[in-house]
């Protein structure tokens, strides 16, 4: 009874946070951010298309690099209702509250619902979440999509049920974000995991369970590539398939680093001298890789043939001055703060120090958060959340651009998660505690000083949208 208590005011509580955040945004009407751009040039005339012939329509060719399953149901929710603009963007940011309890709902098992609340706050003031809520991008609904899945990962050992579950959700994922399929990974890694440990092996219902965690998403790629031709719609090939994409590990490790460095203190007064040790080693081994890749800034945008016959008129008029940023082939390292560092930092040979250094310092943060978690008896969320960042990064390879915002979320999911594995059964009483839930709080203040200066401004003064 306590803890559906819990549940009830955890979801109340944090459903009106995220309307405080996200609804002043949306009714000022205003754009001025790339998310704002995508919405108006892509997104909304996808909605409009779908809407014209709901619930049939035309899938060879999109106005949106995504799957279409976002703009089909915001379509028919449009065909329906007759709602106005605004109201369609608030119906569409309710996917970023339902990421939202998703992640707390996870996170609250190890640590309380408070504590819960702390873990996951740097990832509900993200800039690039708060942005697709806010100006009804398929980021948002991707993520929550496939954190549905993911959560799944955590009771796969439970029977079928959670395996079937698992794998729509990863089919519903791929539906929205085609590259989502990588969402099944960790589940079936939970499900080999526990067959080997288990007294009666019955590799049967391992097959069983591996299927409905597989097949489903695995036959919605199937159809998207038959339709498309391709991972992504014949207009959009060029711009993101034009290149198998190496540069992805290192932008992974080097995010984790960015904002996992604030835990570096927990994970000093935690670990013994062995495990530092082997975090050591992973952020040189991390520091090694990634001075093998190209790091530095590379800016490659979309060239008017690649857009003929959209509304949205080509380029993105901020870089038609410079003819230098125009290619059709090439892999794109720009946008975030990632890539701000790569501009600014010294650089040898193509290879940025300053994604170099951050990367070495996610190396050894995931590594001493995995030993942390596999301390307090959670190996288990330690193998789900490496899963996860390894296979959301071989999925980002097959995508030629490297904007922040597809591996953003992830990472702070991740470093959320393993935070809060490794502080259960902790009352919060010791030192190491004390420093994981002080560094969860800075970097949760980091992303909320980044959103106002990203999110919130454009969306007060910007430009109006134009639709």
């Amino acid at each position: 009874m306590q803890q559906n208590r819990n549940n009830v005011v955890g979801w109340s509580t944090l459903t009106v946070l995220f309307f405080v955040l996200t609804l002043p945004a949306i009714l000022t009407g205003r754009g001025g951010t790339i998310m704002a751009y995508d919405l108006t040039s892509f997104h909304w005339i996808e909605i409009q298309r779908i809407a014209k012939t709901f619930p049939a329509f035309e899938m060879a060719d999109s106005f949106s690099a995504t799957a279409p399953g976002f703009h089909w149901s915001l379509a028919g929710v449009e065909h329906f209702t007759q709602c106005t603009f605004t109201q369609l963007r608030v119906v569409g940011s309710t996917f970023a509250l339902l990421a939202f309890l998703i992640c707390w709902q996870v996170t609250q098992y190890w640590v309380g619902p408070l504590r819960g609340v702390l873990c996951i706050a740097p990832l509900m003031l993200s800039n690039y979440l708060l942005g697709s809520a806010i100006w009804m991008t398929t980021d948002t609904p991707g993520f929550a999509l496939g954190a549905l899945a993911l959560a799944m990962s955590f009771c796969c050992t439970c029977g079928l049920r959670p395996s079937l579950m698992g794998g729509l959700f990863t089919a519903a994922a791929v539906g929205v974000r085609q590259t989502s399929l990588w969402c099944a990974g960790p589940g079936v890694i939970a499900l080999f995991r526990h067959w080997r440990s288990s007294d009666r092996r019955d590799p049967a219902m391992l097959a069983m369970q591996i299927g409905m965690w597989i097949v489903p998403p695995l036959a919605v790629l199937a159809h998207l590539i038959h339709e498309w031709g391709g991972l992504v719609p014949p207009r959009f090939q060029q711009f993101h398939s034009s290149t198998v994409n190496l540069i992805a590990p290192a932008v992974t490790l080097a995010l984790l680093g960015l904002w996992g460095c604030v835990l570096l203190p927990c994970l000093l007064a935690s670990l013994s001298k062995r495990q530092r040790s082997v975090a050591l080693v992973a952020g040189l081994l991390a520091c090694a890789f990634a001075c093998c890749v190209p790091t530095t800034q590379h800016i490659v945008i979309r060239p008017d043939s690649q857009v003929e016959g959209t509304p949205s008129q080509g380029r993105m008029p901020e870089f038609d001055a410079d003819p230098k940023n125009i290619a059709t082939t090439g892999v794109g390292r720009w946008g975030g703060p990632i890539w701000t560092i790569a501009s600014r930092s010294p650089s040898m040979k193509d290879i940025s120090w300053g994604v170099v250094g951050f990367a070495g310092l996610g190396g050894a943060v995931i590594a001493g958060l995995s030993m942390r978690a596999a301390s307090r008896r959670n190996s288990q969320a330690a193998w789900v959340v490496c899963t996860m960042l390894a296979a959301m990064t071989a999925a980002q390879m097959a995508n030629s651009q490297n904007f922040e915002r597809y591996f953003d979320p992830w990472v702070l999911l991740g470093l959320g998660w393993l935070a809060a594995a490794g502080t259960q059964d902790d009352r919060g009483e010791s030192q190491e505690s004390k420093w994981c839930i002080a560094g969860l709080v800075l970097m949760a203040i980091i992303q909320f000083g980044i959103s106002v200066a990203q999110i919130y401004i454009p969306a007060f003064t910007g430009p109006p949208l134009n639709l």
